[in-house]
């Protein structure tokens, strides 16, 4: 059942796309279940690629899966925002591309292309400060792997 909100609003966000139980990238969802258990509202689920992933409209924005998550890669973020980072891999180019077909390398091709100073790339990771951006999305069409993604699937390809 979808939660009653008043837009903007905050909800829950997996910064990974692709889950990942064999332990390859060390900073990915490790589909441990660890964020459902805890989630009153059934808002948290196993996506396509096996990751945790939330239905945004069922999220109450708690934070109880931002607690529990052991890998850390869950927050709240401000829906308002649609363009999101969905990695957490802080490993150099080419190892993050052998752990994870979808990791991020760090290029910084987001960087450059972010008129608002928005995108950084943080211990070669894209971070979005929500509070900059503008969500134009150039930083996702942009993206060389994909890893900056319009939540509402206009700009990229649906998750």
């Amino acid at each position: 059942m979808a939660v009653k909100k008043k837009f903007p609003y905050k909800a829950a966000l997996v910064a990974c796309s692709r889950g990942c139980p064999d332990g390859a990238c060390t900073y990915g969802c490790i589909q441990c279940g660890a964020c459902g258990a805890v989630c009153k509202s059934g808002a948290i689920f196993s996506g396509a690629n096996g990751a945790a992933e939330v239905a945004e409209d069922r999220c109450t924005a708690c934070g109880a899966c931002v607690r529990a998550c052991p890998q850390g890669i869950i927050r709240l973020h401000d829906c308002a925002n649609y363009i999101v980072a969905k990695c957490s891999n802080r490993d150099r180019g080419p190892l993050a591309r052998q752990q994870c077909p979808a990791s991020c390398i760090g290029c910084g091709v987001c960087e450059k292309a972010c008129t608002t100073g928005a995108v950084q790339v943080v211990e070669n990771c894209a971070v979005i400060d929500e509070a900059l951006c503008l969500s134009c999305g150039v930083c996702a069409v942009k993206c060389p792997r994909q890893v900056l993604r319009d939540l509402r699937g206009i700009l990229t390809p649906p998750i």
